[in-house]
C-alpha cells in the first residue's frame, strides 16, 4: 500500500491501526482499543463533503483491516472475525458514497497521490484482503468493490461531471483502484471478476473520452498535447460543465500528476481500466496468486492449466482501442516530432496487446485469428508502428506467452524474433547502453520458443544467429545498405556494433533459458572463434556478455574465457589500446563479483554435469589477474596496474577466498611483485588514515599472504634479492621513489644510509603498504608472522620489520580509536585481541615482546574491549593451557606434548619442549592476564563479574568437572575480587565478595538446569502469568503480594528463559524488567540488577532490549515518583524539623539512613549497570548509547522531582557522571547535544540550590564514595566540551554529504552555536567551581583532623553571575557557601534586582529585607513579590516581626504568613521568642497569631499562658513589673475568654493540676527552718490531696500525659528562703512511629521526676536548653554520632519552673562525695572493667556526648563548670545542667573559666589517655560538630537575641551576639574552621583556668575534684 503524505496524527492514527491488527490476529485485542480508531460518517454536511475526521477514520480502519489480513496465517479467529465484519460494514457503507463525494482542499498533500486516488486504493486493497480472510462474506466484499467500480467508472464517464470533480476526485478514484487491482494479489475467478471487466471495458471504449481530453489536458504546458489528444476529432463538446472555471486547486491536482509523470487525460482513464482488466486476466490465469506483473511473468513461464471459459467481448475491447490508438499515432508520427505522455499512446497499445494474447490464453472459443500475430510481426518487423522499449517488449513478452498457449505458432514467431534482434535498430542500440534489458527479454522468449521445438532447434537457432557476426565486410556493407533502406530511416549507422551485440545479447539469454550445460560449451565456444572479425565496440560486447555464459560454464570453459580476458588485456596493453583495456578490466570485475560462494556451487554441479572434475573458479581467475598486473606492471604502464586493481579487489572481496592463510609458494612470490609493481610505478594510494571503506588496495591487502613464503629459511635475504622485480638495474625513478616512502618509516640508520639494495627496499615498502593498509582496516596481528618466520631473526630485515610494525600497530589504535568514537567497533577487532593473546604465547621471543607490548597499549587506551566474553575467556583458557604444559615436566617428563587446544576459546597453542622457556611464557602472560583483569575491573566491575561468572559455570563442562585450572584459579580471584574504587576496600581486614559471587553463581546454575536447554512453551506461558501478575500488583501499589522469594524465582527463571531460548524473547526480557522497576525497592534492583546482567553476558545480542527496558522502566519511576523520586524523603532544614526537648535519637538517625538506603540505592545499582554497559559497549553498539542518551534527557527532565537529602549525593553524582559519560560517547544533532549538556548541567546543579550538606552519619566508605564521585565528575566535566557533530536545518538538510557546522549556524532563532557553546562552557565552569567547593568540604568532613594546605578556589562574582543566570537558588547557595561579603552584596543586588527569579528560595529573603528593606526601596524593588515568597525557618519569621530587621507592612505579612502555614508543634518551640515579640507589636500582628494559635492548640495555648506569666516581672519575687506586662495581661485575658467547651475544660483541668502541685512550696514556706524529715512529711501529705484527672500533663512534658503520681517521691530541696520539691509522675508518651496490633500509636509509660523550683529564673536555663535541642536537631539531620540532652525546663511564673530531672544520672560531685573522687573509677563501678562491652559503650557514650557539649559550651560561653553541675547518665553520657551563667558573665562576675571549654585530665582518662584512639575520635567529633553548627550560626544568634528584652544578666547588649557569632568564625574556610576546632580541644585539654576554677569550688562549696 502507498502511504498517505498526512499530517503526523494521521500517519499515528495509521500506526496504531497497524499496531491493533497484531494484537486482533492474534485474538488479544479489546474492544476500547479497537474504538480508538474511530467509526466516523462518511459525510460531514449536505453536499456530501469528506471531512478530516471522516478521512482518518475510514483510512485508519481500512489499513487495520489490511494489516490484520496480512497478520492471520491460519484460520481466522471468532473474535477477530468479529472485529473484521464491522470494519467490512464501515468499507461498505464508504463504497456507496464515496465515488460522488467531495472533498476539502486541506485534506490533499504534495510529494504522494492525492486523498481520493488513496482513499481509492485503500478501499480497494481492504475489500479485496477482507475477501480473502473472510470466505463467508467473500461475496459481500467482492461485491461492494464491484458496486464501488461501476459506480467510479460510470462517475467518471458521466456526460455531467464537472471538470472540478473530475480533476479532484473521479479520475484519481479510479487511478487508484487500477493500482489496487494490479498490486494486490488475489485468486480471481471469471465470476468474481466479470462485473469489473464489464464496467472498466465500459470505460475504456466510453464515447467521452475525447471530452476528458478537453477537460483535462488544459494546463499552459500541455498546448501541443491538448491538439494530439483530439487529433482525430473533429468538434467535441464538453458540455456546460466544460465552461465552469476550474478551482485554483483543481489546476494544482493536474500540475500534481504532471510532476508524478503521469498528466490526467482522457486516454490515461482509458489506459487505467485497461491496465486493470489485464491485471484481472492475468491473475485469474497465473496459478500461485501474486499480482499482476509476477502474474504476468509466470505466464511467460508456463502455460496457464485450463482455460477459464467461453467467448468474451474483451479481446474486441483491446482490439478496438489498439486500431484507434494506431490510426493515431501513425497520424502524428507523420508530422509531428514525438508524441507527447498526454496521448499514453505506448501504454494503451502495449497494454491492448497484452489483453489480447491474455484472451487467447483464457478462452476455448477465442480463435486465434490474424490479429495477434499480424501485430506482434507488426511490432518486431521493418515496418513496426512505433519502436518503443515499452512497446516492443510488451510484443516479446506477448509472443512467450502465445507460444506457450500455441505453439503451432512457434515455427512463425522464432524466424521473427530472430531477424528481430539482428537488426541494427537505434532501439536496440539504446538498449545495448541501458543494460540489454529488452535483448534479455527477446533471448528468454527464443528460449520458450525453441524449446517447443526439437532438440537441435537452438544449436540450429545458434548457428543462424552467429552467421551474422562471420560475415564478411561485403555483407557488412549490405548490411549497411540495408539500413539505409529502412523506413524513415529508423536504422543505426554502425550497424555491426549494434547486431554483434544484439547477437551476443541474446545468445547468452537463450542459455540462461535452457540452463543445458552443453549448449553453454558450445555458446563459449563459437563467441571465442569469432574474435578476428567484429570492431573493437563488437569485441567489448562480446567480453562483457561472455562473463554469465563463464559463469554457467564448466571448468574447461571458464579457463578458456579467462585465459581469453588475460590475452586480450596484454594485448591491449601492448597496442596502447586504453579502450579495450577498459572493456576487458570491466568483464573481469564482473566476472570476479559474480563469483558468489552461490556461484560456485552451482559450478560445481556443472562439472558434475559435464563430466568434468570439480574445480573451485576463484583460484583460477585470482592467478590470472595477479599475473596480469604484474605483467603490465614490469612494463612501468601506471594506468594498467591501476586499472587491474579494482578487479583483483573485487575477487579478493569474496569472504570465501583467502589465500592469505594458506598460499602456495607461487602466490607469495606474485602478491609480492604485485605490490612491487604498485610501489614502483607509483600506483599506490597515500598512507593516510582513515582510510576510505571498501579501498581496493586495502581489500587486497587484507587477502595478502605474508610476503615472505613459509620455504625460505636459511636464505631470507637471497629470496629477496633474486626473486624480485625491482633489482640492481631498475630505473633510477622507480627506486627513489620506493626509497623515499619507507624513509619516514625507518630512517636513515635503518635504509643503511642509503645503500640498501633496490629489492630489499622494494620488499619493505611492500610490508609496509600491504601491514599498513591493514592495520588501517583493524587487523594488525598478521604482522607478528614476519617475527615468526625462522628466517628472519637471522637476518639483516628485524630492525626495519620492528619499525614498520611500530607503525603498524599506531595505525591500528588510530583505527579503534576511530571505530570507537562511531560506535562501530566489529567483531574483527576482538579477534584481532585475541590473535594477539595468542601471539603473546608464540615459542619465538620476538613475537611474544611485540604481542605484550600492543596489548599493553590496547589495554590502557581501550579498556572496555578486553572486558567482552570472547576476550576474557581467551585470557583465561590460555593460562590454562601454558599450565598445563608446564605440568608436562612432571606428568610425562619423556614424552612432552606439543599442541595444546582448548574448545572453550577455540585456540590452539604450538609450544616448545623447553620447559624453562614454557614457564617464562607463563609468567609473562599472567603477569599480562592480572593486570587486564585489574584494569577491566576498575572500569567496569559488573561487566568483568558476570562474564567471569559465565566462564567458571562453562569451565567444567570444558575441562571435565574433575579437572583444575589456572584460568578457573584466576577468574575465581576477580570474581570474587573488589574494584579498586569500591568502598568495601577501605575495611581494614579482607574484604571480598565472595558470598556474592557463590549467590550468583549457584542462582545462576540452578535455574539453568530447572529451564533446561530449551524451555517449552507451556513452561514459558506459566512463567510470562506469573510475571503479569506480579507486575499488577507491583502498579497497583501492593508490593506485599509479591515476595522475595517468588520474586527472585520468577526473574531468575525469566532470565534462564531468556538464555536459552533460540531466538530473544521480548515478551520475556519486558516483563523481567518492568515487574523489579516497578517494585523499584532495593531488594528487588539489586536482585534484578544480577539476572539483567547475566542475560546481557551470556546474550550479548539481548543488550539493547533490556537496557531499553530500563529505560522504560526508570521513565515510570519518574511519573510514579519511586526511589529516588520519592517525596517521602527530602532534604529539610534542620530548624524546620519538629524541635522538642528530648535526647539525641540514635534509633531516628538509623532509621532515617534505613529509609534512604531502601529509597535511593536501587537507582544507583541500576545506574551502575548502565555504566558498566556504556563502558563496555560504548565501542561498538551506537543503538545503546543512544538509548542511554535518551534515558539522560529523561533524567535531566526529572531533575526537579530528586530528593535532595544528603544520603542522596552518591546517588546524585552519580547521575551526573553517568550523564556526562553517555554524552562524551554520544554523536548527537548539535541542538540536541546543547540541550542534553544544559540538562545534565542543571540536574548537577539542582544538588546545588539547596543547603550545602555534609556526609550523612559515621559511615566512612560512603563518605569516601561520596569524595570520589564528586572527583569523577569534575574529571568528566574536563572533557565536557561541545562536539556539534552535526545539525540538522533547513539549510543543512538541502546539503549533499556531511555539512560543515560553524559556530555562525543559528540552533534556534534566537540562539547561534557560538552562543551555545559559551553558555555551555558558562555551565561547565560553574560547576566546576561548585564541586571543588564541595570536594573540599567533604575532605574536611572525611579528614577532620588532617594537616592539609590544600585550599579550594574562593567562589567569584563571575561565578555567581552564572548561577544567577541558571537559577537564583543555586546562586544564593553559592553565597552561603562562600561567605564571602562582596557576593552576599552582589546577591542581595541581584535579587532586590529581580525579585520574582526568588521567591522560590527563602534563603533570598535578606536581599529583600536587608537594612529594613531600604536597600529595596532605593532599587526600586516590588515588595509585593513577598506574598509568593517561600517560607523561612520560624525563627526568621519571628526576628522579621521586630523593628530593626522588619518594619515595613508587607514584610510583617509575609511573616505572619510564614507562622500561620508552618505546622504548630514547629512554631511551639519558639514561645519564648514570640512572647518577646510583642514588645514591638505595633500592627498587633504577633497577638492575633497567638490568639489563633491558640484556637488550634491547646498545649500552645496553655504554654503560651505560662510564658506570658513568667514574662510578667523582672525580678523573681514579682516585685518590678515588666513594661510588657499589661500586654501580656490583657492578651491572656483574651486567650482564656476565647475558650470554651472541651477546651476550657481542659485548661482549667490542666491548670488546677498544677496550681495544686506547686501550691505544695507555698505551703512549706512555715517549714523551712525545719528537718528534712518534717518538710518530707508535709510534701507526702499535700501530695496526697493531689487529683490526677485525665489528660493532665506536666508543663515541662506537654508531649505525656500523667497517668500517676509516686505519692512518696516528694523530696525538699535545699534553699535559704524558697521551698523548691522535687516529685515523681508516671508520663505516658507516644512511641515514636510505632503502632499497636490496631494500626493505632502506641504509647509506653515512664516515670519522670521533677523540680518544682521557687525563687529562681528558669527563663535562661529555658533559653540555654532551647539552643541545646537546636544543636541537636543539626546534628540529627546530618546523622553525626553525638549526643546532647536539652532535658526540659518551663517557666511558669515569675522565679517559678518546672525542671525535668535527668533521670538515672549522677553528678561529679555526688561521686566524690561517695568516696568515689575519680571519673575512671566510677566508670569501672558503674560500667565494669575497660575490657568489656559495657565499659566500651559507655566509653563512646562518653565521647560522643562529651564532644557535642563541648562545643555548645564554648559556642554560648556556659560557664560555672564544677563538678556539681556536669552529671553522668546511667549510658555514660554526659549531661551539662544549670546555666545561670552564659555568654558574656560568669560566677561573682569573673570570667575565669577557659575560653573553649572543660576538658580536664579525668575525663581524657575515661576516653583511654590523650594518645587514645578515643581521644582521636572524640576530636574529630569536636571538629565535626564544630563545623556542621556554623551552617546555622543566624538562626542560633537569632534565637538569643530575640530574648535580649527579657534583661537577663547574661545579655550585655548586642555586642553580646556579635561576640556569640563570632565564636562561629564564619569567616573562615572550612579547614581553617576544622583547625580552630582542634585549638579548641588543645587549648582546653588540662587548661589551668578549669583546674583552678575546681579548687575555687572546692574550697567555697565543698565540691570535690580529682587532684
Amino acid at each position: 500500500m502507498d502511504f498517505l503524505d498526512q499530517p503526523t496524527h494521521t500517519l499515528i492514527l495509521l500506526d496504531l491501526a497497524t499496531n491493533l491488527a497484531q494484537d486482533a490476529a492474534a485474538g488479544k485485542l479489546e474492544q476500547d482499543d479497537f474504538a480508538m480508531l474511530g467509526a466516523a460518517p462518511t459525510t460531514s454536511d449536505l453536499d456530501a463533503r469528506v471531512s478530516a475526521s471522516s478521512a482518518r477514520s475510514y483510512l485508519a480502519q481500512a489499513r487495520f483491516a489490511i494489516a490484520t489480513a496480512d497478520a492471520v496465517h491460519d484460520e481466522v479467529l471468532d473474535r477477530t472475525a468479529a472485529y473484521l465484519e464491522e470494519v467490512l460494514g464501515e468499507l461498505e457503507h464508504l463504497s456507496t458514497r464515496l465515488a460522488t463525494a467531495h472533498f476539502d482542499e486541506s485534506l490533499q498533500l504534495g510529494h504522494q497521490w492525492p486523498l481520493p486516488d488513496e482513499l481509492g486504493y485503500t478501499l480497494t486493497e481492504a475489500l479485496l484482503k477482507l475477501a480473502n480472510v473472510l470466505p463467508k462474506h467473500r461475496k459481500r466484499a467482492l461485491t461492494a468493490l464491484a458496486s464501488y467500480v461501476r459506480t467510479v467508472s460510470e462517475a467518471v464517464v458521466s456526460s455531467d461531471a464537472t471538470a472540478a470533480a473530475l480533476i479532484v476526485s473521479r479520475v484519481p478514484q479510479l487511478h487508484g483502484v487500477a493500482r489496487a487491482l494490479q498490486d494486490v494479489p488475489f485468486a480471481w475467478t471469471r465470476d468474481a471478476y466479470a462485473p469489473l471487466i464489464e464496467a472498466l471495458g465500459d470505460v475504456a471504449t466510453s464515447a467521452n473520452l475525447p471530452r476528458l481530453d478537453a477537460l483535462l489536458v488544459v494546463l499552459p504546458e500541455q498546448h501541443e498535447a491538448a491538439g494530439q489528444c483530439l487529433a482525430l476529432e473533429d468538434e467535441v463538446s464538453v458540455g456546460a460543465s466544460g465552461s465552469v472555471a476550474r478551482p485554483s486547486y483543481a489546476e494544482w491536482v493536474l500540475q500534481h500528476y504532471a510532476t508524478l509523470g503521469v498528466p490526467l487525460s482522457g486516454r490515461f482513464v482509458a489506459w487505467c481500466a485497461l491496465s486493470a482488466m489485464a491485471s484481472l486476466l492475468a491473475q485469474a490465469l497465473a496459478p500461485g496468486g501474486e499480482a499482476y506483473a509476477a502474474s504476468w511473468a509466470a505466464l511467460q513461464r508456463s502455460a496457464p492449466a485450463a482455460p477459464l471459459g467461453t467467448e468474451s467481448e474483451v479481446a474486441e475491447v483491446a482490439q478496438r482501442v489498439y486500431v484507434q490508438t494506431a490510426e493515431l499515432v501513425a497520424l502524428l508520427t507523420s508530422s509531428a516530432p514525438q508524441l507527447h505522455v498526454e496521448l499514453y499512446a505506448r501504454e494503451l497499445l502495449s497494454t491492448t496487446l497484452k489483453i489480447a494474447v491474455l484472451c487467447v490464453a483464457a478462452y476455448d472459443g477465442t480463435a486465434l485469428g490474424p490479429f495477434v500475430p499480424n501485430t506482434l510481426s507488426a511490432l518486431l518487423g521493418d515496418d513496426a508502428l512505433l519502436y518503443d522499449a515499452v512497446l516492443q517488449r510488451a510484443a516479446l513478452e506477448s509472443a512467450a506467452v502465445l507460444a506457450l498457449v500455441r505453439p503451432s505458432t512457434v515455427q512463425v514467431l522464432v524466424p521473427t524474433l530472430r531477424r528481430f534482434v539482428q537488426r541494427p535498430l537505434p532501439l536496440l542500440e539504446s538498449d545495448l547502453a541501458s543494460g540489454s534489458p529488452l535483448l534479455t527479454t527477446a533471448g528468454t522468449t527464443l528460449g520458450v520458443c525453441v524449446q517447443q521445438l526439437d532438440a537441435d532447434a537452438p544449436k540450429s537457432l545458434t548457428y543462424a544467429l552467429l552467421n551474422l557476426v562471420a560475415r564478411d565486410a561485403e555483407l557488412a556493407e549490405q548490411s549497411a545498405a540495408q539500413a539505409r533502406a529502412v523506413r524513415n530511416g529508423r536504422m543505426a549507422s554502425g550497424t555491426q556494433s549494434i547486431v554483434v551485440g544484439s547477437t551476443v545479447v541474446v545468445i547468452v539469454a537463450l542459455a540462461k533459458a535452457l540452463r543445458d550445460v552443453h549448449y553453454t560449451v558450445l555458446a563459449i565456444s563459437l563467441l571465442l572463434q569469432r574474435l578476428q572479425v567484429p570492431t573493437p565496440l563488437a569485441q567489448t560486447a562480446l567480453l562483457t556478455h561472455l562473463v554469465p555464459l563463464a559463469l554457467m560454464a564448466p571448468a574447461s570453459s571458464f579457463v578458456n574465457v579467462v585465459d581469453f580476458f588475460t590475452d586480450a588485456a596484454r594485448a591491449a596493453v601492448r597496442q596502447g589500446d586504453v579502450r579495450s583495456l577498459g572493456a576487458v578490466y570491466s568483464a573481469q570485475e564482473l566476472l570476479a563479483r559474480g563469483l558468489t560462494a552461490d556461484a560456485e556451487r552451482r559450478a560445481q554441479a556443472v562439472d558434475a554435469a559435464a563430466g568434468e572434475a570439480a574445480r573451485p573458479r576463484k583460484p583460477v581467475l585470482l592467478d590470472a589477474l595477479l599475473a596480469l598486473v604484474v605483467d603490465v606492471g614490469t612494463q612501468r604502464n601506471v594506468a594498467a596496474v591501476r586499472g587491474g586493481v579494482p578487479v583483483l579487489a573485487a575477487l579478493l572481496a569474496h569472504r570465501d577466498l583467502n589465500p592469505q592463510w594458506a598460499p602456495t609458494v607461487e602466490q607469495v612470490y606474485l602478491f609480492r611483485n604485485l605490490w612491487t609493481v604498485i610501489g614502483a610505478c607509483g600506483a599506490s594510494t597515500p598512507l593516510v588514515a582513515p582510510m576510505p571503506r571498501n579501498e581496493p588496495l586495502t581489500v587486497i591487502a587484507l587477502k595478502t599472504p605474508v610476503l615472505l613464503p613459509a620455504s625460505v629459511v636459511n636464505y631470507v635475504e637471497e629470496d629477496i634479492e633474486y626473486n624480485s622485480l625491482l633489482k640492481h638495474d631498475a630505473p633510477h625513478a622507480s627506486v627513489e621513489a620506493v626509497r623515499r616512502a619507507v624513509a619516514p618509516v625507518l630512517g636513515a640508520r635503518l635504509l643503511e644510509g642509503g645503500k640498501a639494495s633496490p629489492a630489499k627496499l622494494a620488499f619493505l615498502h611492500a610490508v609496509l603498504e600491504v601491514e599498513w593498509r591493514r592495520a588501517a582496516a583493524g587487523r594488525p596481528s598478521m604482522m607478528l608472522f614476519y617475527f615468526a618466520h625462522h628466517g628472519v631473526p637471522r637476518s639483516s630485515l628485524v630492525a626495519p620489520l620492528q619499525a614498520i610494525a611500530d607503525r603498524v600497530f599506531a595505525t591500528f589504535l588510530v583505527h579503534v580509536s576511530q571505530r570507537a568514537e562511531a560506535h562501530a567497533v566489529g567483531p574483527y577487532v576482538y579477534d584481532e585481541l585475541r590473535n594477539l593473546l595468542v601471539g603473546a604465547c608464540h615459542r619465538d621471543a620476538t613475537v611474544r615482546q611485540n604481542a605484550h607490548a600492543y596489548l599493553e597499549r590496547l589495554v590502557s587506551a581501550f579498556p572496555e574491549l578486553f572486558a567482552r566474553a570472547d576476550v576474557v575467556v581467551t585470557m583465561l583458557e590460555l593460562l590454562t593451557l601454558l599450565a598445563r604444559s608446564c605440568d608436562g615436566e612432571v606428568d610425562d617428563a619423556y614424552m612432552p606434548q606439543y599442541l595444546f587446544s582448548s574448545a572453550l576459546a577455540s585456540v590452539t597453542l604450538e609450544l616448545t619442549d623447553a620447559y624453562a622457556v614454557r614457564k617464562d611464557i607463563l609468567a609473562q602472560l599472567y603477569a599480562t592476564v592480572r593486570n587486564t583483569l585489574t584494569r577491566v575491573q576498575s572500569e567496569m566491575p559488573q561487566e568483568l563479574s558476570h562474564v567471569l561468572l559465565r566462564y567458571l559455570r562453562h569451565a567444567d563442562a570444558a575441562h571435565g568437572a574433575d579437572t583444575d585450572g589456572l584460568g578457573k584459579t584466576v577468574a575465581m580471584d576477580f570474581a570474587r575480587g573488589l574494584p579498586p574504587q569500591d568502598p568495601a576496600t577501605l575495611s581494614p581486614v579482607r574484604h571480598d565478595a565472595s558470598g556474592l559471587l557463590t549467590r550468583d553463581l549457584v542462582a545462576q546454575s540452578a535455574y539453568a538446569g530447572e529451564v533446561g536447554t530449551v524451555p517449552s512453551a507451556a513452561r514459558r506461558d506459566a512463567l510470562l502469568a506469573e510475571l503479569d501478575t506480579m507486575l499488577s500488583a507491583a502498579e497497583r501499589g501492593e508490593h506485599g503480594a509479591v515476595s522475595s522469594e517468588s520474586l527472585r524465582a520468577a526473574v531468575y527463571r525469566a532470565a534462564a528463559c531468556i538464555v536459552a531460548t533460540p531466538h530473544l524473547d521480548f515478551d520475556l526480557v519486558h516483563y523481567v524488567v518492568a515487574v523489579p522497576m516497578a517494585l523499584c525497592t532495593k531488594s528487588a534492583l539489586v536482585l534484578a540488577a544480577q539476572a539483567w546482567s547475566w542475560v546481557m553476558a551470556a546474550r550479548p545480542d539481548a543488550e539493547t532490549a533490556v537496557v531499553g527496558e530500563i529505560s522504560s522502566g526508570w521513565t515510570r519511576t519518574v511519573h510514579a515518583r519511586q526511589g529516588i523520586y520519592s517525596p517521602a524523603l527530602v532534604a529539610r532544614d534542620a530548624l524546620l524539623r519538629k524541635t522538642d526537648m528530648s535526647s539525641f535519637d540514635r534509633a531516628a538517625v538509623a532509621d532515617e539512613a534505613a529509609r534512604a538506603d531502601t529509597l535511593f540505592t536501587g537507582h544507583l545499582v541500576v545506574l551502575q549497570l548502565l555504566s558498566d554497559r556504556l563502558q563496555a559497549s560504548r565501542s561498538s553498539n551506537a543503538a545503546l548509547v543512544t538509548q542511554l542518551a535518551t534515558l539522560v534527557q529523561c533524567q535531566a527532565q526529572a531533575a526537579p522531582l530528586l530528593s535532595t537529602h544528603p544520603l542522596m549525593r552518591t546517588t546524585m553524582l552519580a547521575l551526573v557522571l553517568f550523564g556526562l559519560r553517555v554524552l562524551s560517547y554520544s554523536h548527537l544533532d548539535a541542538l540536541v547535544e546543547v540541550r542534553l549538556r544544559d540538562g545534565v548541567a542543571r540536574l548537577a546543579l539542582h544538588w546545588f540550590a539547596t543547603r550545602a550538606a555534609w556526609s550523612y552519619g559515621g559511615n566512612r566508605r560512603r563518605a569516601s564514595a561520596e569524595l570520589q564521585y564528586v572527583r569523577d565528575v569534575q574529571l568528566a566535566l574536563r572533557t565536557a566540551a561541545m562536539r556539534a557533530d552535526s545539525l540538522v536545518t533547513a539549510s543543512t538538510v538541502a546539503q549533499s554529504g556531511t555539512p560543515t557546522v560553524h559556530s555562525g549556524h543559528p540552533l534556534t532563532p534566537t540562539c547561534t552555536l557560538a552562543q551555545a557553546v559559551r553558555h555551555v562552557q558558562t555551565l561547565v565552569q560553574l560547576l566546576h567551581a561548585l564541586l571543588a567547593h564541595e570536594e573540599h568540604q567533604l575532605d574536611v568532613w572525611l579528614h577532620p583532623t588532617a594537616d592539609a594546605t590544600t585550599r579550594a578556589a574562593p567562589l567569584s562574582l563571575d561565578a555567581l553571575h552564572a548561577a544567577w543566570s541558571i537559577d537564583a537558588a543555586v546562586a544564593v547557595q553559592l553565597v552561603r557557601r562562600s561567605r564571602a561579603a562582596p557576593l552576599e552584596a552582589e546577591v542581595g543586588r541581584l535579587v532586590r534586582a529581580a525579585p520574582h527569579r526568588a521567591v522560590r528560595c527563602s534563603d533570598a529573603l535578606p536581599g529583600i529585607v536587608a537594612e529594613r528593606v531600604s536597600l529595596a526601596a532605593k532599587q526600586g524593588t516590588n515588595l509585593k513579590w513577598l506574598h509568593l515568597w517561600a517560607p523561612v525557618a520560624p525563627m526568621h519569621a519571628i526576628e522579621l516581626l521586630q523593628p530593626g530587621v522588619g518594619g515595613h507592612p508587607l514584610v510583617l505579612q509575609y511573616a505572619m504568613r510564614v507562622l500561620e502555614e508552618l505546622p504548630t508543634d514547629l512554631v511551639f518551640f519558639y514561645i519564648p521568642q514570640l512572647v518577646q515579640a510583642l514588645r514591638d507589636d505595633k500592627y498587633g500582628y504577633v497577638a492575633q497569631f497567638i490568639l489563633k494559635t491558640s484556637l488550634i492548640s491547646q498545649l500552645f495555648c496553655h504554654q503560651i499562658l505560662w510564658s506570658m506569666d513568667a514574662n510578667k516581672y523582672k525580678d523573681d519575687n514579682a516585685e518590678e513589673p515588666d513594661p510588657l506586662k499589661p500586654t501580656l495581661d490583657a492578651l491572656g485575658e483574651r486567650i482564656v475568654a476565647q475558650l470554651s467547651g472541651s477546651a476550657k475544660e481542659f485548661y482549667e483541668r490542666e491548670f488546677t493540676f498544677f496550681n495544686e502541685v506547686t501550691s505544695i512550696s507555698g505551703k512549706l514556706k512555715p517549714y523551712i527552718k525545719k528537718s528534712k524529715a518534717e518538710k518530707k512529711a508535709k510534701i507526702d501529705e499535700e501530695m496526697a490531696k493531689i487529683r490526677v484527672d485525665p489528660g493532665v500533663y506536666l508543663p515541662s512534658n506537654p508531649d505525656g500525659v500523667v497517668v500517676d503520681l509516686d505519692r512518696k517521691s516528694g523530696r525538699p530541696l535545699q534553699s535559704h528562703a524558697k521551698a523548691p520539691f522535687m516529685a515523681t509522675f508516671l508520663v505516658r508518651r507516644p512511641d515514636g512511629i510505632r503502632v499497636d496490633a490496631d494500626g493505632h500509636q502506641a504509647y509506653h509509660d515512664v516515670w519522670q521526676s521533677a523540680i518544682f523550683k521557687v525563687g529562681d529564673d528558669c527563663r535562661q536555663d529555658v533559653l540555654a536548653l532551647q539552643v541545646i535541642a537546636q544543636f541537636k536537631n543539626i546534628y540529627m539531620a546530618i546523622g553525626l554520632d553525638v549526643y546532647l540532652d536539652p532535658y526540659r525546663v518551663t517557666a511558669t511564673a515569675p522565679g517559678c519552673g518546672v525542671i525535668d530531672v535527668v533521670p538515672n544520672a549522677t553528678s561529679r560531685d555526688e561521686m566524690g562525695r561517695q568516696k568515689i573522687n575519680d571519673l575512671v573509677d566510677f566508670f569501672h563501678t558503674r560500667f565494669g572493667a575497660e575490657d568489656t562491652v559495657s565499659f566500651q559503650r559507655a566509653r563512646l557514650n562518653f565521647i560522643q556526648s562529651m564532644a557535642a557539649y563541648s562545643v555548645v559550651c564554648h559556642i554560648l560561653q556556659i560557664r560555672d563548670r564544677h563538678n556539681g553541675n556536669i552529671m553522668i547518665d546511667g549510658q555514660g553520657h554526659i549531661v551539662h545542667i544549670d546555666f545561670g551563667f552564659l555568654f558574656d558573665i560568669g560566677p561573682g562576675g569573673m570570667r575565669f573559666e577557659p575560653y573553649s571549654f572543660k576538658l580536664s585530665l579525668e575525663m581524657v582518662a575515661v576516653m583511654g589517655g590523650p594518645d587514645s584512639p578515643g581521644f582521636r575520635m572524640f576530636e574529630q567529633l569536636v571538629v565535626k560538630a564544630f563545623l556542621a553548627c556554623r551552617p546555622y550560626a543566624d538562626e542560633i544568634v537569632a534565637t538569643c537575641a530575640l530574648m535580649l528584652g527579657t534583661g537577663l544578666p547574661s545579655f550585655k547588649g548586642a555586642p553580646t551576639f556579635e561576640r556569640l557569632r563570632d565564636r562561629f568564625k564564619p569567616h573562615l574556610s572550612e579547614r581553617d574552621a576544622a583547625k580552630h576546632a582542634m585549638w579548641l580541644v588543645k587549648d582546653a585539654y588540662g587548661n589551668r583556668r578549669a583546674v583552678l576554677y575546681d579548687l575555687l569550688q572546692e574550697k567555697q562549696n565543698h565540691i570535690p575534684y580529682r587532684k
